[in-house]
């Protein structure tokens, strides 16, 4: 049995994606036999023989999806179906809301292994390929599925079903031209790259339903959008067909034997499909960029395409407002510019100029613009015409949310202003206490800025002022020191006693002793 794979809300953390290369059902498609046994130990028969063991099987199916597919398990399909986009050089995938659905039959019917195959292909047909290989999509019944009526069909290699119950639902299938089928469809080997497993962080997604499961599984084509054209996408069965993909050898039937009349067309079952266009590009990414350097209109290529050529400028009359407007428009026009609607602040609606980032013109680089502080500073006016310039603020903008969406550099930017945020607080306090040291010390001529000014004059004043002011200042002690040098005054020894103190020390008695004990006798 594979093993769990955990799909529970919170797996993975907002904005992440987990993805698994197969999701291998824990109990696929198919038929089982479940049986049970129980021994009765310490019981015997009337002739005291041993009880057999009660035994018991129970025969089931596990039913899954095979000729039709619930629409409500289709979670979405890109392209989007009916759009006309640029999906050129995209492969069409499909999104399943089942996690295990792709690898929920076996791709060879029988073969016993372990690990599934993904058992359905998404096919990319071309509108002009449609009709002539493919055709309309029929219904049949799912018996039809195996054995065609039509000869030189081949069919998939399946179990014939029993017979359908009247008013059963049909199966959708499409006879493919086997060259053809054969020339577009994945081989055995690119089967299982082309569907893969994902757990996304649903949070958040209430409205879209998927706030209770963020398992998914997607099936992706292995043939791109049509330049300039229509496509279809077919989600095809491959159940049964494991022989019949490329490179899969000789062609036989289901049995084994060679068929006298060769196959011609081969029948999948249709279990989902949807149409899109996509646009004509001029070249691929890399031919753009060259015929931007200097090859095919150059950057001319960026600006906004013209009905018709251009007319010639005509000649500018001094005075003529209206002359001087069109020269101007034709000017931006050249240079790559579009009119937009510009609703301003105060409400006033006008017309102002915008250009992208790219230019459809040779430009200089010039540092007279800037530096701009947010990106209405960056509007351009030209009183000539009364239009304003928003190409600048537009750039502003773009280098700004391109600046915030790198994690490193915002990381930084948020160091930086917190950095400055706690210098300035620092500096505002310093400032704060060199004004009230100025008050306190009446120095009108203090500077009240940060700077070294008040430390200049506590040096001076102390240096200068403090020592004739000295005998004037009031000398402030503890009363318990007080005390104690009053004391000790009182018992301080006479110029005759220094003498007794000299005999002590030549008798080799301690002073400091005895003068210890002296103040102790003094002090009782």
């Amino acid at each position: 049995m594979p093993s769990p794979i955990p799909t529970a809300p919170g797996t993975v953390g907002a904005g992440q994606i987990l993805f698994h290369d197969s999701v291998q059902p824990p109990l696929p498609s198919g038929r089982y036999t479940l049986a049970a046994e129980q021994k009765v130990l310490g019981v015997r028969g009337e002739r005291g023989e041993t009880v057999p063991p009660f035994a018991a099987e129970q025969a089931f199916r596990v039913d899954g999806a095979q000729f039709r597919l619930d629409p409500a398990a289709v979670h979405m399909v890109f392209p989007p179906a009916g759009k006309e986009g640029a999906y050129f050089g995209l492969l069409p995938n499909l999104v399943f809301n089942d996690f295990a659905l792709p690898w929920s039959r076996p791709l060879q019917p029988g073969s016993g292994a372990e690990k599934r195959e993904p058992w359905m292909a998404l096919l990319t047909v071309y509108a002009d390929e449609l009709e002539a290989k493919v055709g309309t999509p029929r219904t049949v019944t799912p018996a039809e599925v195996a054995r065609p009526a039509e000869a030189g069909v081949l069919p998939p290699c399946i179990t014939v079903p029993p017979p359908a119950p009247k008013g059963a639902d049909p199966v959708s299938v499409v006879d493919v031209d086997l060259p053809f089928f054969r020339a577009i469809a994945p081989t055995r080997a690119e089967i299982p790259l082309l569907a893969h497993g994902r757990t996304v962080n649903t949070a958040g997604k209430v409205m879209l339903g998927m706030e209770e499961d963020g398992s998914f599984s997607l099936v992706m084509g292995n043939r791109v959008a049509k330049n300039g054209g229509g496509s279809t996408a077919l989600l095809v069965s491959l159940e049964g067909h494991h022989d019949h993909l490329p490179g899969g050898g000789d062609l036989r039937a289901c049995d084994g034997s060679t068929p006298p009349q060769p196959f011609t067309r081969i029948r999948l079952v249709v279990l989902a499909s949807w149409s899109f266009t996509a646009f004509d590009l001029p070249g691929t990414f890399l031919e753009l960029i060259d015929d931007l350097a200097e090859h095919r209109g150059g950057v001319r290529l960026l600006r906004l395409p013209a009905a018709e050529a251009p007319a010639p400028a005509p000649s500018v009359v001094p005075g003529d407002a209206r002359a001087v407007g069109e020269a101007a428009a034709r000017e931006a026009l050249a240079l790559g510019y579009v009119a937009l609607r510009n609703e301003m602040r105060s409400g006033e609606a006008t017309t102002s100029w915008f250009r992208g980032p790219l230019a459809a013109a040779p430009t200089a680089r010039d540092h007279a613009y800037g530096p701009y502080r947010f990106s209405d500073h960056a509007v351009h006016y030209d009183p000539a015409t009364g239009l304003f310039d928003h190409a600048y603020a537009g750039a502003w903008q773009i280098g700004r949310l391109l600046a915030l969406s790198d994690g490193p550099f915002a990381r930084a930017l948020f160091d930086w202003r917190r950095g400055w945020l706690s210098t300035l607080r620092a500096r505002t306090a310093s400032e704060a206490v060199e004004a009230r040291v100025a008050d306190a010390l009446a120095l009108d001529d203090a500077p009240r800025a940060l700077g070294p000014g008040v430390i200049v004059h506590l040096r001076d004043f102390f240096v200068d002022r403090f020592p004739e002011m000295a005998d004037e200042l009031p000398q402030v002690r503890l009363r318990g020191a007080a005390a104690a040098v009053a004391r000790m005054e009182e018992a301080a020894p006479s110029d005759a006693n220094l003498a007794a103190l000299d005999d002590l020390e030549d008798e080799g008695d301690d002073p400091l002793v005895v003068l210890r004990e002296r103040l102790q006798r003094a002090g009782t």
